[in-house]
């Protein structure tokens, strides 16, 4: 007759303490994904007290269990230990697992509190907070006699860690984790370390399972709206908001809804495209890829070709949309004035040599310092109004400056260091080069901005350039160069060229000078990225439309408060759907910045509010 409890009683603590082996079983959220059920044997489990249990997790081929603690919303688990000798008895315990992976701080903390001597192999300490607790007769479990434990695991990993310890590298635990453990059979994220040594080193997963079920470079099961319909919905936001024009009100949620769900998606979709490995033949590696990939791994590096269909896409949505609103009265379609042509030009080439950098940086550097940084466009904007139009700022703005760059630093410093010897002198160097990348990247957003600003505050010079014309001309212009770019670069001999100037010692990479066939081919070899391709382009070129109907219809303070938010909710996103954690000097930083930007924008608030009293007062005395 079954029992239940809210916790374990003494007398079955005692009982399950006795016990030689248990079974451990999981399951993800999704009807299309797997139970798992994992047999464990040993003296390595414990009870800490009536509702709480742990064991230590040794590694293995698989690591679904982890991956199911990790899904958001889950963390479900249930522990069964059962008789083979004396009166027969099944116990279950039922609860919510945490996980504490071998080589961080809580695991140590964990390990030394409770005694817990980790065993070569160890990979991780599984906790579970107990809700109910329930015995079973176990009346047909059958008799075994305990004749005692396989060291055959033990043995091996402790061969393996002699060999890492004698120097071999390639035998260290984090790598064996990023090739077996980084994702279960099902696609979801699983070991954290052995997804960041992964990352790090571009070490391949191994292919769990065969046939149509099968994920495909663990994307097939992600949760969540597809895709396809958050773009549908951003489609029809842009009709919605045409129709809308003459309310206010509605417009604006309608803005902030497209900006939203088409930047959120466009955000994933890069870190997808970006970051994830490919499957290929060894031979199509390049030796000189700036991605140190695997023999058997490639990833997407083509941003030349990608900006390319964006700003095509880009440009004809920004047409439309000129077109849409077009009347009689409303002069030339592109361009007020040809004395435009030359800043518009500059915001194009500044705009089209900004991404390729930013792209290169995600190479050395994690998706959320590139989107961290990234939100720090005021610091080159503000240097390069001070340099170029000698534009003084208030003392507050300084502050606000510091407090974001000090922000983007500690969020750096306080990266979580990888283990074994992943944190090595040449993985610094790397960050170190990445930061530099994204240096450049913001430098050449804020030349950008910088010319915008201009243009736009220069009416006497260039016209009067509205945003839905700079979005449409400069997409033209940015089309145009990439476009020449990548047509004229597969004739032009850079090989020569560089090696002249280095005496023969450089080589440029095909994917480079070849940039338009090498990405070709690379959608041919992985034809389902293009989805992905087309899904980010059509969400950035729909996204800049809500950007500039917002900044044209209710000015750059609202877009501002909304855009910072909407990077706010990247970086969350991003950690929520990608299974990441941040450290709490990573969330101090991430403080420090959106606390800065979000200031500034409070400040520009006030300053426009008190300008339009001062307007308003001036109008009242002329009266």
């Amino acid at each position: 007759m079954g029992v239940f409890y809210e916790e374990i009683p003494e007398s079955l603590i005692r009982w399950i303490r006795e016990q030689r082996m248990f079974w451990v079983a999981t399951a993800p959220l999704s009807g299309q994904m797997h139970i798992n059920v994992s047999p464990k044997g040993g003296d390595y489990f414990g009870v800490v007290d009536s509702r709480t249990f742990w064991y230590m997790e040794l590694t293995g081929s698989g690591c679904e269990t982890l991956a199911h603690l990790y899904e958001p919303g889950n963390g479900r688990i249930t522990i069964m230990l059962s008789a083979f000798d004396g009166p027969p008895k099944i116990v279950r315990l039922w609860g919510k697992g945490h996980a504490m992976e071998n080589g961080t701080k809580e695991f140590a903390d964990f390990a030394e509190k409770h005694k817990i001597e980790a065993i070569p192999g160890t990979r991780s300490i599984i906790v579970v907070n107990i809700h109910q607790v329930g015995s079973s007769c176990g009346f047909s479990v059958p008799y075994y006699d305990f004749k005692g434990h396989r060291s055959i695991l033990n043995d091996h990993f402790k061969q393996k860690q002699a060999k890492f310890e004698a120097g071999n590298e390639k035998e260290s635990m984090p790598r064996y984790w990023a090739h077996k453990n980084a994702w279960s059979m099902d696609g979801l994220a699983s070991s954290k370390i052995g997804l960041e040594t992964g990352k790090a080193f571009s070490i391949a997963p191994i292919k769990k399972m065969v046939g149509p079920l099968a994920p495909l470079n663990n994307q097939r099961f992600k949760g969540g709206v597809p895709i396809q319909q958050v773009i549908l919905i951003a489609l029809l936001s842009v009709i919605l908001g045409v129709l809308m024009t003459l309310h206010g009100p509605f417009l604006l949620l309608v803005c902030i809804g497209g900006i939203y769900a088409t930047f959120l998606t466009w955000a994933l979709l890069q870190e997808r495209i970006t970051t994830t490995p490919f499957e290929c033949e060894p031979s199509l590696v390049s030796s000189s890829s700036s991605r140190p990939a695997a023999p058997d791994t490639e990833y997407f590096k083509f941003p030349i070709f990608l900006n390319t269909i964006q700003s095509l896409l880009a440009f004809i949505s920004g047409t439309l949309y000129l077109l849409a609103m077009a009347t009689t009265s409303s002069g030339p379609l592109l361009l007020p004035s040809s004395h435009a042509l030359a800043p518009l030009l500059l915001v194009a080439i500044t705009q089209t040599l900004s991404s390729p950098f930013g792209y290169a940086s995600l190479a050395h550097v994690d998706y959320l310092t590139f989107v961290l940084a990234k939100s720090c466009k005021l610091l080159p904007v503000m240097f390069l109004h001070v340099l170029l139009y000698q534009k003084r700022y208030p003392f507050s703005k300084y502050l606000i400056v510091f407090a974001v760059t000090a922000g983007v630093a500690i969020f750096t410093l306080y990266h979580p260091p990888k283990v074994g010897k992943v944190s090595t002198k040449n993985a610094q160097n790397s960050s170190l080069y990445g930061l530099a990348l994204l240096g450049i990247s913001l430098g050449f957003d804020g030349l950008t901005n910088t010319t915008q600003d201009h243009i736009f505050g220069s009416p006497k010079r260039y016209g009067r350039v509205t945003a839905p014309q700079m979005m449409a001309a400069t997409n033209l212009l940015s089309c145009v160069l990439m476009t020449t770019y990548l047509l004229i670069t597969p004739h032009v001999p850079l090989d020569y060229f560089f090696s002249s100037l280095s005496s023969g010692s450089t080589s440029v990479d095909s994917n480079t000078t070849h940039e338009l066939a090498s990405a070709v081919a690379f959608l041919q070899r992985h034809p389902r990225v293009l989805y992905d391709v087309l899904g980010f382009c059509v969400a950035g070129a729909i996204g800049q439309l809500f950007i500039f109907a917002t900044l044209n219809r209710f000015g750059s303070l609202v877009l501002v408060t909304v855009t910072v938010t909407r990077k706010m909710l990247t970086m969350v996103l991003s950690v929520v759907w990608y299974g990441k954690s941040l450290t709490l000097g990573q969330w101090a930083g991430v403080g420090l910045v959106f606390g800065g930007i979000g200031t500034e924008a409070w400040i520009q608030r006030q300053e426009k509010l008190d300008k339009e009293r001062k307007k308003h007062e001036l109008e009242k005395k002329s009266d």
